[in-house]
């Protein structure tokens, strides 16, 4: 259930940012809240059409970059970027995959990382579901780099959903939680969007609830974005 929360007036010191285009992304630093370009960043080993900095997020010393048209594997499967900030500069330290490739599912559509989790969302993935079902994967960087941690996929999932449309991930009292939006998801109406709550019990990822809008129409496409901070998660619902 989503509920209005009182809004209060609070201070931000942004201490760092990423902009994005399709062929780079910019990272830079703030000083008295005007943002600096610090640097450019250009994939690794990108192609022409990759479309790198699809997604962005960071956290810390680390950023990372979707990159939907990678076709790495397979055309469109996608990749994810990740880099690190190691004396003064931003560097580039691997790529996470998805560990089960497959033709346009655009993994990296979708990225969020907080502390040492990464998560990533394929909103096209094929799955028993059907077409366009989606998934998200979760990777956990062990001290050098990322690696998987778990498949992300919604109990009651069905073609067209696109799951993994929109990733948030927060940590609340101990228990990391991930938040992933299905826009089509059309329990309540077609295309009415879900949101799913995964929590880390027990080394490994559970879905612990499914949230959809109290008004839900058609076309609504409530979990189009999201974003989950401690106890709080926003969702847009552009329709």
């Amino acid at each position: 259930m989503i509920r209005r929360q009182t809004a209060h007036r609070i201070s931000i010191a942004i201490s760092s940012f990423i902009i994005a285009s399709t062929t780079a992304a910019r990272v830079g630093l703030s000083q008295d809240c005007l943002p600096l370009e610090l640097q450019k960043i250009h994939a690794y080993a990108g192609g022409a059409g990759d479309n790198f900095g699809w997604s962005v997020a960071v956290d810390g010393e680390f950023a990372v970059v979707g990159e939907v048209h990678d076709s790495h594997t397979f055309f469109d499967t996608g990749t994810a970027s990740v880099y690190r900030f190691v004396n003064g500069a931003w560097s580039f330290i691997g790529r996470v995959t998805s560990p089960e490739p497959e033709t346009s599912s655009w993994f990296g559509y979708s990225v969020d990382i907080e502390g040492d989790v990464l998560v990533v969302g394929s909103p096209f993935h094929d799955t028993v579901d059907g077409f366009d079902a989606g998934l998200a994967y979760v990777y956990r960087f062990n001290g050098g780099n990322f690696v998987y941690n778990g498949t992300l996929e919604a109990s009651d999932g069905h073609a067209f959903s696109e799951f993994g449309y929109s990733v948030s991930v927060s940590s609340y009292l101990g228990v990391e939680r991930i938040a992933v939006g299905a826009r089509s998801n059309d329990e309540i109406a077609p295309q009415a969007g879900a949101v799913y709550i995964f929590e880390y019990n027990d080394d490994s990822w559970e879905e612990a609830d499914k949230i959809t809008a109290n008004d839900a129409a058609e076309d609504d496409k409530f979990g189009w974005s999201v974003s989950l901070s401690g106890r709080f998660l926003g969702v847009g619902a552009p329709g």
